[in-house]
């Protein structure tokens, strides 16, 4: 059985929203590998389409470029988009853009939910949640 597919079935039990996922793919360098990172997402949003889920959560993405390649990718899917960022040792993304301006652009292009993950602890993550 596919995790997807017993997640499923947890949540119609229980009552409970599906959520499907994608994350920073560790190939992402910029323009050069934009159309390799968009078909890892088209497969995998399309698994969390296929499994019915409610909305699609991506995450960890210390380039802000990637989330927005994740985040069209789940629009173009017509799911509800949460995106997450990681932010490293800097307080900026890999592109650095401020914490501000990545989310910015990130609601900008349609994500229903934005956010940090938790990367790091409290104690350096709370500042950049209050930006």
């Amino acid at each position: 059985m596919g995790a997807l597919e017993l997640a499923r079935g947890v949540a119609r039990d229980t009552g409970t929203l599906l959520a499907g996922n994608v994350c920073n793919t560790n190939v992402y360098t910029g323009d050069a590998s934009r159309d390799t990172v968009r078909a890892m997402f088209e497969e995998q949003v399309g698994w969390a389409v296929d499994a019915g889920v409610d909305f699609v959560i991506g995450e960890t993405f210390s380039y802000a470029q990637e989330a927005l390649i994740a985040l069209d990718v789940v629009k173009q899917a017509k799911q509800v988009a949460v995106i997450t960022l990681a932010m490293h040792k800097a307080d900026v993304t890999r592109e650095d853009w401020s914490v501000a301006d990545a989310c910015t652009r990130l609601a900008d292009a349609g994500a229903d939910v934005v956010g940090l993950n938790c990367i790091r602890g409290p104690a350096t993550m709370m500042p950049l949640l209050r930006e």
